[in-house]
Parts: structure tokens; C-alpha cells; sequence
């Protein structure tokens, strides 16, 4: 859970995130969906609302290279 509290802390920090990801058979690698499963959390970077989930903190350009 620290670790997790970390990984949010860092991106909640910076104003771009830069996602270097490889896609096999038009999918991401089970690692790469660990890491984005690890930093959601409901309250904190994300909310549920009728509409469906909505994100918590400012919304920040991000690159999947």
C-alpha cells in the first residue's frame, strides 16, 4: 500500500505523463495493466458517479509511446 501511495503521490506531481508501453496482439502486457491497476483507487484518483467513473485530480496530457 506504501508503494501504491507513492506511484499516485509521483503522478499526481507532474504535469505530463509519458507512457512507454509495448502492445502485443493489440493489447498491453499484464505488467503495464498491474501498474495502472495499482494507482486506482476510488476516492482518491477516481470517483464513481452516475454517469460512470469520473477522474479525481486535474486533467494532464499523458503520451503512450
Amino acid at each position: 500500500m506504501a508503494l501504491d501511495d507513492a506511484l499516485i503521490a509521483e503522478i499526481q506531481a507532474h504535469d505530463t505523463v509519458v507512457l512507454g508501453v509495448p502492445m502485443y496482439n493489440f493489447g498491453i502486457p499484464r505488467s503495464s495493466r498491474t501498474g495502472s491497476t495499482r494507482i486506482a483507487r476510488a476516492g482518491v484518483t477516481f470517483r464513481y458517479t452516475e454517469a460512470g467513473p469520473k477522474a479525481c485530480s486535474r486533467a494532464r496530457p499523458s503520451i503512450k509511446a
